[in-house]
């Protein structure tokens, strides 16, 4: 299932209708986006979360093993390969 994992810790669970085009996918992250790819999942961050001084997202840094800031989607890998062919 593909979850919202916002940067206070709250996650939150989307259907594939909420994040189906770049413009949904933008909005549910707040800008520009860019992938993290994972062993079986994906993350959608903000590209210019550092730059833009967004607040540390501990739960999708711990996953990714770098550092990822803001609000970011958690997509598996086949949701992630429907949300590209769909979009």
């Amino acid at each position: 299932m593909a979850y919202l994992i916002c940067a206070n810790g709250e996650e939150v669970s989307l259907m594939p209708h909420e994040y189906d085009t770049l413009g949904k996918k933008q909005k549910l992250v707040g800008g520009y986006i860019e992938y993290v790819y994972l062993l079986h999942s994906v993350l959608i961050v903000n590209e210019e979360g550092l730059i833009n001084d967004l607040p540390v997202n501990t739960t999708a840094t711990m996953w990714a093993d770098r550092l990822i800031v803001g609000d970011c989607i958690k997509l598996t890998r086949e949701e992630f390969n429907y949300s590209e062919n769909v979009g």
